[in-house]
């Protein structure tokens, strides 16, 4: 029976990083502490403020925490608010968000001196051509004064269109960068720390053994140290465009893959035009002395709106994972709080394709069941189903890796 393992946030916690909640009060400390990024951490705690403030208005709890993701989804949005469609229709935005992105005035002296040299330019053009007589029975003053309203044209066009401009989201687009450099000491693991991923080496050692594929939505390391200390390589696909002899050559090897959906934080993308042929992505592998470079940059999906991106390796690697599922009988989900919508269809088209496939999903508590659609459908069909012989749902109760492989992840319930 063929296996696939799917690793959200919730996977990571127990090696000391934070999932998706918690996250966010460890950035807004991170920039608080940061004098350097003043203007930055004010863009943050207004934004965290907002989405606290619609989670009241939806009658939700602003204590349950706030989705780093949703974070910068917001900040994202504000920092091309610009260049949406909807835009023009836009009268104004919250007095904050100007406040962050002050209208920058446009010297009007520039704009005088500009027109003033349009008007001089003019008057000399106008005397140049009464001398070369181009003027016929037109007067100098006449032409004079048709220069001049050409003039004062030009300075009302310029004072309407010029006179101010918007920050352009410099602030906001700022953050965002600032926030995917910091993932860096927030989620990556040093090779000395190989202990606090001891509970993961069952889960590599299970998927060593019987060439289980473990697709991860983290930008973590975890599982690569685990595989270390395991003493089991790793094969990390990166979007390449494998052949299947190469693909049948790994497996025999006994290599553990990966597919890490959302990229991870040692790989970064060469610009479009690096290489031979026409413009593309690329990603490469960034050493530890390169990671902590201060223009690093993470090739990494961070926001729920762009996870589709065309750009990179990401609808390779999603290709690569409904493919491993095609080929599996059950999945295995640990940690993953079903936000993702494309991650979620296909799961569901997977799993409604043939009756006999299973579904195990690994959870401390009940909260990822308020995350979306698809954990409240997971729970009708166990009720619906749990006593039919068609039994889609293998094990479904809560339940935490126990750490152990017997012959499968061997799983514990507890009474929630």
């Amino acid at each position: 029976m063929k296996e696939v393992v799917l690793l959200g946030a919730g996977a990571s916690v127990e090696a000391g990083i934070k999932d998706a909640s918690n996250m966010t009060q460890q950035f807004a400390e991170l920039f608080a502490r940061d004098l350097a990024l003043r203007r930055q951490s004010h863009a943050l705690h207004y934004v965290i403020g907002g989405l606290m403030l619609q989670k009241g208005a939806k009658g939700e709890s602003p204590y349950d925490g706030i989705n780093i993701e949703d974070v910068f989804n917001a900040m994202n949005m504000l920092a091309a608010r610009e260049l949406f469609e909807a835009a023009p229709f836009v009268m104004g935005w919250h007095p904050v968000v100007e406040e962050i992105h002050p209208v920058v005035k446009q010297d009007v002296s520039v704009t005088t001196q500009s027109v003033n040299s349009f008007a001089a330019r003019n008057i000399d053009d106008a005397i140049r051509q009464m001398i070369q007589n181009k003027f016929g029975h037109r007067s100098v003053g006449q032409e004079i004064r048709e220069m001049i309203e050409n003039s004062l044209r030009h300075l009302s066009i310029s004072v309407s269109q010029g006179g101010e401009r918007s920050g352009g989201g410099q602030v906001f687009r700022a953050t965002c960068d600032t926030m995917i450099r910091k993932l860096i000491s927030l989620v990556w693991l040093d090779d000395d720390k190989r202990d606090v991923v001891e509970y993961l080496r069952p889960l590599v050692r299970h998927a060593h053994r019987n060439n289980v594929s473990i697709a991860t939505l983290n930008y973590d390391n975890t599982i690569e140290l685990a595989a270390a200390a395991e003493g089991a390589r790793v094969f990390e696909e990166m979007g390449e465009v494998l052949s299947s002899e190469e693909e049948v050559d790994q497996a025999a090897k006994g290599y553990v893959h990966l597919l890490k959906l959302h990229g991870s934080i040692d790989w970064y993308s060469l610009p479009p035009g690096s290489n031979d042929g026409l413009p593309a992505t690329q990603i490469r592998r960034a050493n530890r002395e390169e990671m902590l470079k201060p223009r690093y940059m993470p090739a990494v999906i961070f926001g729920q709106r762009n996870k589709l991106t065309a750009e990179g390796p990401y609808l390779r690697l999603l290709s690569s994972f409904r493919d491993s599922l095609a080929e599996a009988d059950s999945i295995t989900v640990i940690g993953y709080s079903f936000r993702d919508p494309h991650v979620n269809e296909f799961i569901a088209t997977w799993f409604n394709a043939v009756p006999t496939r299973s579904i195990t999903v690994v959870t401390p508590d009940r909260r990822w069941a308020n995350q979306s659609d698809l954990p409240v459908e997971f729970l009708r069909c166990r009720t619906e189903l749990e006593s039919s012989r068609r039994r889609p749902v293998k094990r479904f109760p809560n339940c935490f890796l126990n750490g152990t492989v017997e012959p499968a992840i061997s799983m514990q319930s507890f009474n929630a």
